[in-house]
């Protein structure tokens, strides 16, 4: 229970956003300057409030660096794999790609932020996941960083092995249940790290009543206290929730979409998922939005579901590789609903899009999206004779500001 004035502050890439959320639901968003320092800005936006209410306090977040960028190569997929790539996805991470390595001949390419090597339970006997482990050479990922995630026996091993690799307790013990805080504890505080390089905020920890945390993260926790019912009356229960950014597109949903057939409903841990499209996003992944989306086969019917008087236009012009910036968000909407439902093609997790009571759009693309745009979109995207649920602009940032509302001054798992 928070019994003073309280205000919630996200530093975005191009704005910083203050919501008040004990006693006031005063808003008010601010357009970053190259010409004024983060951490000065903010702390001058933060002295103006105090200065007519000195008993205010403060809970940051940021999404100002888009998230780390994260590999996973495990032992099992079925298992260790699905459940650091869970945890890391909830941390706020991104993950890139998740890799068996008993599958995989070479190392993959892509350049993340953090490789994290996993699997196995903390049994004595090691033979056979060091032999897997000896196959590669880690170092020769394009990542920032290496974390060990794995059996800790073999820990001190790979630590003299590979020199600066962060090790972390198993997240899954020797019972095979799930300890959901040291790695994910870790990634958080590898994000605020790389803020703090990027950006110069290590002095607003100061100016912040709680640790500071990834907004996908702060997203997430009000996710689950709205599809909890523990922040009862915001939206309607079970909800799709979509937060459209300019490197990532995330989809938040709960174990009860998952169709009866789904490995995912065996992960009792986790009734709370989310899924990060790495490659959907407004700014930074614009090209690659674009060409899944001139590539798509319902090209045609998207564009005369966003706009019918212009759709044969729109559709040329797209052939032509020319995409409407007031387009992208609707793009992603589509692209990811798309993805899960109607047009599954294994890159993300099936789900009955028809069994949720509303799909929620929130951030940037919540004061950019018509209403009634994004319907014609869902309907088209509901399978035949479907129950449609109903779109639902967060203007407000209702979600955002339950999760703010939900952290501690000690950093919650």
């Amino acid at each position: 229970m928070i019994d003073h004035p309280t205000y919630a502050v996200d530093i975005g890439s191009t704005l910083i956003k203050i919501a008040g959320i004990t006693g006031t639901s005063a808003r008010s968003y601010h357009l970053r300057t190259n010409n004024n320092p983060l951490s000065r800005h903010v702390s001058n936006i933060i002295d103006e409030i105090q200065a007519a209410e000195p008993e205010a306090k403060f809970r940051i977040c940021s999404s100002a660096n888009g998230g780390l960028r994260v590999g996973i190569l495990c032992l099992s997929m079925r298992f260790s794999g699905r459940a650091t790539a869970k945890l890391a996805t909830l941390a706020g991470a991104n993950v890139v790609y998740v890799h068996a390595m008993r599958d995989i001949d070479q190392l993959p390419s892509a350049t993340i932020d953090f490789l994290i090597v996993t699997g196995g339970i903390d049994c004595h006997d090691t033979t056979a996941i060091q032999r897997h482990l000896q196959r590669f050479d880690f170092s020769a990922v394009p990542a920032t960083g290496i974390i060990y995630a794995g059996n800790q026996q073999l820990a001190s091993w790979f630590q003299a092995a590979y020199r600066g690799a962060i090790t972390v307790a198993n997240p899954v013990d020797d019972s095979l249940a799930i300890d959901d805080d040291t790695l994910a504890n870790t990634l958080r505080n590898a994000y605020l790290d790389d803020i703090i390089h990027k950006d110069g905020v290590s002095s607003l920890q100061s100016r912040s009543e709680v640790p500071i945390w990834p907004t996908p993260a702060v997203v997430n926790q009000g996710f689950k206290a709205v599809a909890r019912q523990q922040a009862a009356g915001v939206y309607p229960v079970p909800l799709i929730l979509i937060d459209i950014g300019g490197a990532t597109t995330d989809l938040h949903y709960g174990v009860e979409l998952l169709p009866d057939d789904s490995e995912s409903r065996v992960d009792d841990y986790a009734a709370d998922h989310r899924h990060v499209f790495t490659d959907l996003g407004v700014a930074t992944s614009r090209a690659n939005t674009v060409a899944r989306l001139v590539d798509h086969p319902r090209l045609f019917a998207f564009l005369a579901a966003v706009d019918p008087s212009a759709a044969r236009q729109l559709y040329d012009l797209a052939h032509q590789g020319t995409i409407a910036d007031e387009l992208l968000f609707y793009a992603c909407f589509f692209l990811a609903l798309d993805a899960v439902g109607v047009g599954h093609d294994g890159t993300a997790p099936r789900l009955r899009v028809e069994k949720a009571s509303a799909i929620v759009v929130t951030g940037g693309a919540s004061q950019a999206i018509d209403i009634s745009r994004a319907n014609r979109i869902a309907a088209l995207l509901a399978a035949d004779g479907a129950h449609q649920p109903a779109v639902i602009l967060d203007e407000d940032y209702s979600i955002w500001t339950v999760g703010m509302r939900k952290l501690t001054t000690a950093s919650p798992a």
